[in-house]
């Protein structure tokens, strides 16, 4: 018996070593340090405004391992992602197989779809498609438990002719139907919109698409993210819910004293002359739909929506004066007169 000692010792250290040499020959994925794994999540749209933020909010979590989907991978966008730790997958939603092949190389037990009017160029029946392929993939990839739809607050109120909006209530139609754990995001007119390329937020004047004394609900996309990512924390308590994301339905008199409040100095609020324009000539391609929008938007009462709700989803959620602090400078790169007092 003793002289077994060694020989079994030996065994054991033989197949230690072997048992070391094979783990060390597979790659492995480095998770956080918790008891459990954390699960992966795949974010569509990872390097646009509402993908982001989600992608911003789950980094913030530090419980998931990221991946987002990205027509180019070599973006610069998309570089940035990865300089972050997000795995970026290429993939196109007018190729379900993408798709699919996306979701299997990531092992994702939840999804998070968003479709781009703009990006499906303007194209009702496109967008669709785009939103029913993703859908379809998660059905067919036996990963995913849970998926998550960023649609558009009040789809089903507008116009038959507002294509943007009834494109992704077809989308949410076909989720209900797919047999898919699900939760449905309805965002609002976005804060962002005040400040984009083709309308900066010039100094002393925010330029919206309605007149002054109309009332419209309004959220920012960071907290659409913080929105997903509450419910990806707790797919049981949200599935087959529907949150309408906004902080208050404000006019464009009340967003001209946010600003004020913001920057520090005297503002208003103003119709964009595209806008005006468009609401009485846009009758062709996808103009007619942003016609249509203006029209339903002055001429009926603000959707029911609940802010208050949002709020206790995400209680730092930003307000109109918040939102412009944030930016805390004009498009020409100076910044507010009360950020450059406390300079």
């Amino acid at each position: 018996q003793k002289r077994m000692v060694p020989r079994i010792s030996l065994h054991l250290s033989v197949v230690s070593a072997s048992l070391w040499i094979m783990h060390s020959a597979v790659p492995t994925r480095t998770f956080s340090t918790s008891l459990h794994p954390p699960r992966s999540v795949l974010v569509s749209g990872a390097t646009g405004r509402q993908g982001g933020a989600v992608v911003d909010a789950l980094l913030a979590n530090q419980k998931y391992n990221v991946f987002g989907l990205s027509r180019n991978p070599d973006s610069a966008a998309s570089k940035a992602l990865k300089a972050r730790g997000v795995e970026v997958l290429k993939a196109d939603f007018n190729d379900k197989a993408s798709v699919v092949s996306a979701m299997q190389v990531s092992c994702a037990s939840v999804f998070f779809l968003v479709t781009d009017f703009q990006g499906a160029n303007f194209n009702r029946a496109t967008e669709k498609q785009h939103g029913l392929n993703g859908i379809s993939a998660a059905a067919e990839c036996k990963s995913i438990e849970f998926l998550v739809f960023s649609s558009a607050g009040a789809c089903e109120e507008v116009p038959e002719a507002v294509d943007a909006f009834k494109s992704k209530l077809a989308v949410e139609q076909a989720l209900k139907q797919s047999g898919l754990k699900y939760a449905i995001l309805r965002p609002h007119a976005f804060f962002e919109n005040f400040n984009m390329p083709a309308f900066p937020l010039k100094q002393g004047v925010a330029v919206g698409m309605l007149p002054p004394d109309c009332r419209q609900h309004y959220i920012a996309c960071r907290d659409i993210g913080k929105a997903a990512a509450a419910m990806i924390d707790a797919p049981s308590e949200w599935s087959g819910e529907t949150l309408d994301c906004t902080v208050g339905c404000l006019s464009g008199h009340e967003l001209g004293v946010a600003l004020t409040q913001a920057s520090g100095e005297a503002c208003e609020y103003k119709q964009s002359i595209f806008f005006k324009g468009i609401k009485w000539c846009g009758y062709f391609g996808f103009l007619n739909g942003i016609r249509a929008l203006i029209w339903h938007l002055e001429t009926s009462p603000p959707p029911q929506a609940d802010a208050d709700r949002f709020k206790r989803v995400v209680p730092d959620a930003l307000t109109a004066e918040e939102w412009f602090a944030s930016v805390a400078m004009w498009s020409n790169g100076q910044p507010f007169k009360r950020n450059a007092a406390s300079l």
